[in-house]
C-alpha cells in the first residue's frame, strides 16, 4: 500500500512532466504570430482548467500533502479540496480527445476516405474514445506533440487514481509517517533517511537528498544488509582508530594492520 509521501511524489512527478512539456512548446511558438496555434489554445485550456491551484511559483505538491490529510478524514467537506487536483486529469484528457479527433480526421482525409461517410465517422468516434484507455497511440496517425500529451495523460491518470480513492473514502493506509531522520548537509540541503512500508517489503532503506527549498534532488534505496554493513564498517574504523579518507582522516593506525580482524556489532 502506498504511503502519503508516495502519493504526493507521484503527483509531483506528473506535474514536472506537464511543466516540462509546456516550457518546451513555449520555446517553439513564434512571438509575432497573430493567431494562437492549435497547440497553444490547448495549453491555455489546460491552464485555465487548473487555474485554482496551478501557479508557476507555487507548485501544487506544496499543499497537496495537507489537502490529502484533510481528505482522509471522514467529513466529506474535508475532501472537497482534492477535486481541484483531479481536474488536471480531466482537462488533459479532454484536450487529448480533441486533438486526437482533429488528427484522425486529417489522417483519414489524407488517405482518401470520405469524412462524411457514416462508417468513417463511427470509426473516428471509437478511436477517440479509445485513445485515453490504450497504452500507446499509433505514431503514423498522430504527431509527436499528441504522443507526448498521451504520456502526460497516463502519468496524471496514475497520479490521480489514489487521490480519487481518497476523495471517495475508499483508500485506506496507515496515517503514521515512516520513521525518518533529517540531516542538514550543506547549503541548506537535507539528507533524509527513512523506511516506508513499501521500502520494508523490498528490504530497503530510503535515502533522499532535498534542496534548500525541500524539493527532491535524488532518491536511492539501500538494502538493509548494505546499510548494516556500512554501520559495521564505521564502528570498525572508529573503534580501531584506522586512517580513512572519508570516516577518520586523522586516524593513527594503518588499515593493513587490521585486515585479518573479524568485526561484529
Amino acid at each position: 500500500m502506498k504511503t502519503l509521501d508516495d502519493i504526493v511524489d507521484e503527483y509531483y512527478n506528473a506535474i514536472l512532466q506537464y511543466e516540462s512539456y509546456l516550457k518546451e512548446h513555449e520555446l517553439k511558438e513564434e512571438p509575432k504570430k497573430q493567431e494562437l496555434s492549435k497547440l497553444k489554445k490547448m495549453e491555455m485550456d489546460i491552464r485555465n482548467s487548473m487555474q485554482e491551484y496551478y501557479e508557476r511559483n507555487c507548485m501544487p505538491w506544496r499543499q497537496l500533502k495537507g489537502d490529502i490529510k484533510e481528505g482522509i478524514k471522514k467529513d466529506l467537506s474535508k475532501r472537497d479540496k482534492l477535486i481541484s487536483y483531479l481536474r488536471a486529469e480531466d482537462a488533459i484528457g479532454d484536450s487529448l480527445s480533441s486533438v486526437v479527433e482533429e488528427e484522425l480526421a486529417e489522417y483519414y482525409l489524407k488517405n482518401g476516405f470520405d469524412l462524411n461517410d457514416d462508417d468513417i465517422k463511427i470509426k473516428i468516434e471509437e478511436e477517440v474514445c479509445d485513445c485515453y484507455a490504450v497504452s500507446s497511440l499509433d505514431s503514423k496517425k498522430y504527431s509527436k506533440d499528441t504522443l507526448k500529451l498521451k504520456e502526460i495523460a497516463i502519468a496524471f491518470h496514475k497520479a490521480c487514481t489514489d487521490i480519487y480513492k481518497i476523495y471517495t473514502g475508499e483508500y485506506k493506509f496507515e496515517m503514521d509517517a515512516p520513521n525518518k531522520i533529517d540531516i542538514e548537509i550543506n547549503n541548506g540541503r537535507i539528507m533524509r533517511i527513512s523506511q516506508t512500508e513499501s521500502d520494508k517489503i523490498r528490504c530497503g532503506i530510503g535515502v533522499e537528498t532535498l534542496d534548500e527549498k525541500g524539493n527532491l534532488e535524488e532518491k536511492e534505496l539501500i538494502s538493509e544488509g548494505d546499510f548494516v554493513m556500512l554501520i559495521n564498517y564505521y564502528h570498525y574504523i572508529k573503534e580501531n582508530d584506522i586512517k580513512d579518507d572519508f570516516i577518520n582522516t586523522t586516524g593513527l593506525n594503518d588499515r593493513k594492520d587490521f585486515e585479518s580482524e573479524n568485526i561484529e556489532i
